[in-house]
């Protein structure tokens, strides 16, 4: 006991600067899959029912164990029938070959459990696996171990219980979400993710999949919360991708960026894009921050309010047409 207070006295006693030290010493942060995940992070990845999250997880999981790193996809949405049919060829069963370092337990006894159970097996298991040298873990879904992920308080336990583990053994998590229903004509913003308000508190990242109002086959991936690296998808610059299943392996392949806005339903949209432009303009000349233009409009974030002021700025016109 008397170790841990001195330690703790001397964690107390860092300066600024012994930080700075340490720091240079640490090697950066890697990314996991684009800029979406980057090692030791919980990350959070959300989208309605028959989007595909279960797809991009394991498509992630797949290209991490083909770069030779040790995967654990936790699946607690598929039986092992329905995977086998969603990787293998209906008509001459050939299988798609996954990589070995990527694992996927069987969970069946998970079906009989209770949910108290369930969640202590699997923080239990996890803690294993880490011992083992496993630092990777992809968890679909949250909704499973985390009945009452809309109790905010629940919600926040789970996660913490999660940050204990990625702390001690230097884990990665991405943890796959379900949110209700959507409107086609807005945006996807954090308050979309069941429990967000205290989740978002405690994650590192998190990013989403929305649907093109027009088209059906393209959906969209949009960054929602960023720690380390950038906001490359942003509602400026949304990910377009396109499901198909190549050798056997269902995916999503990329086919170009568009803006979030471009792909809502523009039958139902509250403004048209010129008519928030020259709105923002005004609230910004009432004395508005940006910050708050974005929440008083809905649709846009401070960012893009600071852009398209920019933009008035430098042409200097009476509005702000596209």
């Amino acid at each position: 006991m008397m170790n841990k207070k001195i330690n703790e006295i001397a964690f107390w006693d860092m300066t600024a600067n012994d930080v700075m030290r340490i720091g240079a010493t640490m090697e950066d942060t890697q990314p996991l899959y684009k800029e979406l995940w980057y090692e030791n992070e919980i990350c959070v990845l959300f989208a309605e029912s028959n989007v595909g999250k279960s797809i991009l997880a394991m498509q992630i999981g797949e290209h991490i164990a083909r770069n030779g790193k040790n995967v654990v996809y936790l699946d607690y949405e598929l039986s092992i029938k329905q995977f086998y049919k969603r990787y293998s060829n209906e008509k001459t069963g050939e299988m798609y070959l996954f990589s070995d370092k990527l694992i996927h337990p069987d969970l069946r006894i998970e079906q009989i459990c209770s949910e108290e159970e369930v969640e202590e097996r699997f923080f239990r298991l996890v803690e294993i696996k880490a011992k083992e040298g496993v630092k990777i873990f992809i968890l679909d879904n949250m909704t499973y171990l985390c009945k009452n992920i809309e109790n905010g308080q629940y919600a926040m336990t789970f996660i913490k219980k999660l940050k204990g583990l990625k702390m001690e053994y230097g884990l990665s998590f991405l943890i796959i979400a379900h949110t209700p229903k959507r409107a086609v004509n807005k945006p996807i913003v954090k308050d979309d993710l069941a429990g967000s308000r205290k989740i978002m508190n405690f994650i590192d990242s998190c990013f989403a999949i929305g649907k093109s109002a027009h088209n059906r086959d393209i959906v969209y991936i949009k960054q929602i919360k960023v720690r380390e690296g950038e906001f490359v998808y942003h509602e400026d610059n949304v990910l377009l991708c396109k499901r198909e299943k190549l050798n056997n392996f269902l995916c999503f392949v990329e086919c170009g960026y568009a803006t979030e806005f471009d792909l809502l339903d523009t039958k139902n949209k509250q403004r048209d894009k010129t008519e928030m432009k020259n709105l923002v303009y005004t609230l910004y000349n009432q004395g508005y921050s940006f910050r708050k233009i974005a929440k008083e409009i809905g649709f846009i974030s401070d960012k893009t309010v600071g852009k398209w002021i920019q933009q008035y700025m430098q042409t200097g016109n009476n509005n702000i047409e596209c």
